[in-house]
C-alpha cells in the first residue's frame, strides 16, 4: 500500500471509530432538495439510486443538456462539505457554463450532515458517496448511449466532493471515467 494511502486509510478508520455521526443527513439532503427542485431554473432534476450493503434511497441531481453541438460528453460535477448541487457560489455555475461549450451536466447531491458539522465529521461519510458517483456514471453513459452520443464521462470534484471522489476512486478507479478534476482539495 502506498504510504499517502495508508495514511488516509487511518485517517478514516480513526474518525469512523471517534465519531457519533456514520450515516448522511437524509432529512437535510430531503429538505434542501424541496427547497431547490421548484428553483431550477437551467436543467431538471433526477433522483437516482444509491444502494449500499443496507438500503436503497434516491438523491437528488441535477441533469442539464448540453446548449451546444456537438455534445463532448456529460461532466459529472460533486459539490463541496455541506452545500448541494445547485450551489449558487460553486456548482450552479458550473454546470450551467459548462452547457455552453457542448458538455452535458449531472450535478449530483453528495451526502450532508447538519450545518455546523466540520471537515473530519465528513470522513466516515466517503464510503456512502462511492454508490452515489457509481449511480451517477451508469446514468451520463446510459443518458449518452439513447442519444447516441460518443463522449466523454469527466468526474468534476469540488473541496470535499474531490476527496469523496478520490474514495471512491481507492475502491473502484478511474477506469470507469474518461478524465478528473478535483478543485479545492487541499
Amino acid at each position: 500500500m502506498r504510504l499517502s494511502g495508508f495514511f488516509v486509510s487511518v485517517t478514516a478508520l480513526l474518525s469512523i471509530c471517534l465519531s457519533p455521526v456514520h450515516a448522511s443527513d437524509l432529512q437535510r439532503e430531503k429538505r434542501m432538495a424541496d427547497e431547490i427542485v421548484d428553483a431550477i431554473l437551467d436543467g431538471d432534476a433526477v433522483f437516482l439510486k444509491a444502494a449500499d450493503d443496507t438500503s436503497e434511497h434516491e438523491f437528488l441531481s441535477i441533469y442539464t443538456e448540453a446548449a451546444d453541438e456537438p455534445v463532448r460528453g456529460t461532466a459529472i460535477i460533486l459539490h463541496g462539505r455541506g452545500f448541494h448541487p445547485d450551489w449558487q457560489d460553486a456548482i450552479n455555475p458550473l454546470r450551467v457554463g459548462l452547457t455552453e461549450y457542448g458538455w452535458n451536466t449531472l450535478s449530483v447531491q453528495m451526502p450532508v450532515l447538519e450545518k455546523q458539522s466540520k471537515y473530519y465529521d465528513y470522513v466516515p461519510l466517503f464510503p456512502q458517496a462511492i454508490p452515489r458517483i457509481e449511480a451517477a456514471i451508469a446514468y451520463a453513459r446510459e443518458e449518452l448511449a439513447a442519444n447516441n452520443i460518443e463522449g466523454k464521462v469527466v468526474l468534476i470534484a469540488h473541496s470535499c466532493g474531490a476527496h469523496m471522489a478520490m474514495a471512491w476512486a481507492y475502491v473502484d478507479s478511474f477506469e470507469s471515467i474518461d478524465a478528473y478534476v478535483g478543485i479545492g482539495m487541499c
